[in-house]
């Protein structure tokens, strides 16, 4: 549902020499499990892939977290020669740590890449979750900042700001946290209300001093009601086309996903082996929360919007590898 990345593992081409057992090559085997996936008729199996990882049956066995696994897929096809697409880069937006002496108004900045980017849970829409990620800390009093153009300390603003926004956003809901009353595991079943269609101009590169002195509904107001503007495409807006769920509790629980098709635009829900057709309305059900007096431990854990002024990329059965057609 990815387009670019299995356009660039389709393209990509074995070589013995360089690659070594087909068995353990994961790219490979990643591009028999994409055109398992678009052709066959059975449901596809990871056990491939999970071998070329260096995984045991134990480890197969073994809940893995969601975002750990993008994580690693990301790194380790990163890794593989001969892709000639950066596929993490489709992933990878930049965060800029600052701080900002209110003396001398010298900002610090340092760059931070992310492939994921962690909200909080507890606000009640994703717009929140980014205004509370994006409200800097005051330093004052016994914390005050060291500023070296003044050479004195001062008081200070200290946060971060969005520097570059990645093609495909894969957005957090930090749902998981320790509880140090209790000293276990809990998850947070809040509900989050998060859009089908998102504008990321309130949120993108705002400058701390903004951030503190404007209020959060002032902040998403647009600066420029011209008309012309509006018919413009909005390089900072995004679409969802996945959401990643989970139901359970922090100790145990199951993955399943809602993905939007990109070209027939239609969603489904992939859950095991299972793959069944929804409409928009079920996703909402996925904003957490509670029904009168019952908890919902089904919720969205994981947001996926694509940019929609990225190219799009079409996939059709030709691009898939002959030898993965010929072992179906």
């Amino acid at each position: 549902m990815t387009p670019e990345v299995r356009k660039a593992v389709y393209e990509w081409r074995y070589d013995a020499a360089r690659d070594g057992p087909e068995d353990m090559c994961q790219a490979r085997q990643l591009q028999l499990l994409f055109g398992n996936l678009q052709l066959g008729t059975a449901p596809a199996s990871l056990v491939g892939l999970t071998k070329a990882f260096g995984w045991s049956e134990a480890d197969n066995r073994t809940p893995h977290d969601f975002v750990e696994f993008l994580t690693m897929l990301l790194d380790k096809l990163s890794s593989v020669k001969g892709i000639t697409t950066s596929i993490d880069s489709i992933f990878t937006g930049e965060l800029l740590h600052c701080i900002a002496c209110q003396g001398c108004k010298h900002v610090r900045e340092r760059k931070e890449s992310f492939i994921t980017l962690p909200v909080t849970a507890k606000q009640p829409t994703l717009e929140k979750a980014f205004d509370a990620f994006l409200v800097p800390e005051l330093l004052k009093g016994d914390n005050k900042y060291m500023c070296d153009p003044c050479n004195s300390k001062q008081d200070a603003l200290m946060g971060a700001k969005i520097g570059k926004l990645p093609d495909v956003f894969a957005i957090v809901l930090q749902r998981f946290e320790f509880d140090f009353m209790t000293m276990q595991r809990v998850k947070v079943n809040s509900r989050v209300e998060f859009p089908f269609e998102l504008d990321m101009t309130p949120f993108y590169n705002v400058e701390l001093s903004k951030r503190a002195n404007t209020s959060q509904q002032e902040s998403r107001e647009p600066e420029d009601d011209d008309e012309e503007n509006d018919e413009q495409e909005n390089p900072n807006a995004y679409s969802l086309y996945g959401v990643v769920c989970h139901m359970g509790t922090a100790h145990r629980g199951h993955y399943f996903m809602y993905l939007k098709d990109i070209n027939s635009k239609t969603w489904h829900k992939f859950s095991d082996t299972t793959v069944t057709p929804l409409t928009e309305d079920k996703l909402k059900e996925m904003y957490g929360g509670s029904t009168g007096a019952f908890q919902k431990y089904s919720n969205a854990y994981v947001l996926l919007y694509r940019k929609s002024s990225a190219p799009q990329t079409n996939i059709s059965d030709s691009d898939v590898p002959e030898w993965v057609k010929n072992s179906l």
